[in-house]
């Protein structure tokens, strides 16, 4: 059994996308408590939108102050829930979900 843990975005509407356009820049504090979150992580849970938002964008940095999280996202195993994708291919290391997800 897996264990799901939330931790790196929040946002009033639930929808975390274009990185490149909304957010912030990280202070240190805030920087090294994203690091802890990462080094425990080894698979990321991504919906359609923010799935779709960030596979334009996180394959695409190479340099840069993003480099490092890019790196990690970009090879890390990801797996996306959609009830309306019908691929998930055009970035690595991701897999489609859908169908019947609920089993009582």
């Amino acid at each position: 059994m897996r264990k799901v843990v939330s931790g790196l975005f929040v946002s009033l509407d639930g929808v975390a996308q274009s990185p490149n356009e909304w957010q912030f820049a990280f202070d240190e504090e805030m920087g090294a408590a994203l690091g802890r979150t990462l080094e425990s992580a080894d698979t990321v849970l991504l919906g359609r939108v923010t799935f779709t938002e960030w596979a334009g964008y996180w394959p695409t940095v190479t340099e840069g102050v993003d480099a490092g999280f890019a790196k990690w996202i970009n090879d890390s195993p990801k797996y996306v829930v959609s009830s309306t994708l019908d691929s998930v291919e055009d970035w690595a290391n991701s897999t489609l979900v859908n169908g019947d997800l609920w089993r009582p």
